[in-house]
């Protein structure tokens, strides 16, 4: 259940989803979770948050100027990712906001430390930028500079933002860069590149955008920023054109080609490990995720995905670590995917820090979901029953779970309920329980069985899941639970291996 992968606010998943004797798989489990895989989680340190507004426009100024200020943000807010102890909000604002109190409210709202904002104008042949970093408690200054390069000439224009960003602003901020792999190679790649950074996500402006990209990396194959965009933009285009297009396969494969260029390149790797997981890939996912946590535990992107990875594992204490972590390196944060460790919560039924994370995305369609999931499964049908329908998303079977939880069963046809054959792993494990719930034990059946064939493994917790107790009392389950403890250990035998260097 990847909530940044799937349609807006999905709950169910796309975007951070063994042949062992009882006897030794307890000793290997026990042994892999005290040694191996666990380990002593490092001391965290809080990292301090940024948003990157579009830069104001120089009075004067014309239109490709302002297309500047938002391409020029958006660099920043790249080159911000790579430095440690430092995280970066996306989606601020496609406008500039200049008034100081104005700047300090948008920093507010996005619950930020520092917002980063500027401004650029074209004069005597040259191109300036000023860049100012708000200490938005304060509104004191906390740094500023400003650097200017001959107009059109936008990789020195880059350099210099370059040079700022991975010296005196990352210092200001109390973080250290990290070097990136490849910068632009070629100036009319790069100028394209930039014209899709400040294309909004419409059906339209996307295909642009997709177009401007392929074009810049036919200049400049080795650009990693320019193919992680191309990858956003084709998710998009799956989002909002459905899977028939392709897009899918091409947005992951336009990740890869970021990550191989540039293994430090978080947001991507982070990405391809989620992707991995809903692909029902545990094993690669994990050697993937592993080795970007061992370069970045500071990020919280890579703390998320390394709990997917334990997630659909069945490792729910390995994946609740990760997420705690995730948390407390940025407990404010309702932009990435950290909202959906409620889950584990959910599933651990550890109802005070479920909440934690339900209230990082406030009011969403996500949260009151999983709110009701959670009601339902904790026996607070009375809680469940004052839901409405309609404020509940149609995914899946969740307004089918608030119609059983008010006294009704509909009928195993029922149009909530997804098929097995269109449902991804973790959505087919929330459909199962809530079909048990509703007592479609056979298609609760077919549902979980459909989880488990995609790596969702759901043992222990099919054992012990509340909603899944009408299935338990079946003939079926048996063999579900055997192949729910199947699918866990040949993860662990597989993270045993990559541990040990195999």
């Amino acid at each position: 259940m990847n909530n940044d992968t799937m349609p807006p606010e999905s709950p169910v998943g796309r975007d951070v989803r063994w042949g062992i004797a009882a006897a030794v798989a307890v000793i290997g489990v026990a042994a892999l979770l005290v040694g191996l895989l666990r380990g002593s989680p490092p001391a965290v340190t809080p990292l301090r948050t940024v948003a990157v507004l579009p830069l104001a426009t120089v009075e004067g100024a014309g239109s490709e100027t302002a297309t500047l200020g938002v391409a020029i943000a958006d660099e920043a807010a790249t080159l911000l990712g790579r430095v440690r102890q430092v995280a970066v909000r996306p989606g601020a604002t496609t406008q500039p906001v200049t008034a100081p109190e104005d700047v300090r409210a948008e920093g507010r709202r996005l619950a930020v430390d520092t917002v980063l904002t500027g401004r650029v104008g074209s004069t005597n042949g040259r191109t300036a930028v000023t860049l100012d970093a708000i200490d938005v408690a304060t509104g004191a200054l906390a740094w500023r500079d400003s650097f200017d390069a001959p107009a059109g000439n936008l990789m020195a224009l880059q350099v210099q933002l370059a040079l700022r960003v991975r010296g005196g602003l990352a210092t200001a901020l109390g973080g250290t860069a990290v070097e990136a792999a490849h910068d632009p190679a070629n100036e009319e790649g790069y100028a394209l590149f930039l014209r899709s950074t400040a294309l909004g996500s419409e059906a339209d402006a996307n295909r642009e955008a997709i177009a401007l990209l392929r074009r810049s990396l036919t200049l400049d194959p080795g650009y990693p920023p320019a193919w992680q965009a191309l990858s956003q933009r084709y998710s998009v285009e799956a989002r909002d054109g459905g899977a028939a297009t392709g897009s899918p396969a091409l947005a992951f494969e336009a990740a890869e080609r970021a990550v191989a260029l540039d293994p430090d390149y978080v947001v991507p790797a982070a990405g391809l490990v989620v992707s991995l997981v809903e692909k029902g890939d545990l094993p690669r996912a994990f050697t993937q995720a592993r080795a970007l946590l061992a370069r970045r535990p500071d990020n919280v992107d890579v703390q998320v995905a390394m709990s997917y990875v334990y997630r659909y594992a069945g490792l729910l204490d390995d994946a609740a670590r990760h997420c705690e972590e995730g948390f407390l390196l940025d407990p404010r944060n309702s932009t990435s995917g950290l909202r959906s460790c409620a889950v584990v919560f959910i599933q651990r039924g550890d109802e005070a820090r479920t909440t934690n994370y339900l209230h990082l995305d406030d009011g969403s369609a996500f949260s009151r979901a999983l709110a009701l999931h959670a009601d339902v499964r904790n026996g607070r049908v009375a809680q469940a029953r004052a839901v409405a329908q309609d404020q509940l998303p149609e995914w899946g079977t969740w307004r089918l779970l608030a119609a059983c939880a008010a006294g009704g069963r509909p009928a195993a046809t029922s149009p909530e309920a997804p098929t097995a054959g269109d449902a991804d792993a973790e959505t087919a494990y929330f459909a199962a329980s809530h079909l048990a719930y509703c007592g479609q034990t056979d298609a609760a059946a077919a549902m979980l069985k459909k989880a488990i064939a995609g790596n969702y493994c759901g043992y222990p917790l099919v054992e012990s899941d509340p909603l899944l107790a009408p299935l338990r009392a079946t003939p079926a389950f048996r063999a579900l639970r055997e192949e729910a403890s199947n699918c866990r250990q040949r993860f662990i035998a597989a993270a045993q291996k990559a541990e040990a260097g195999g």
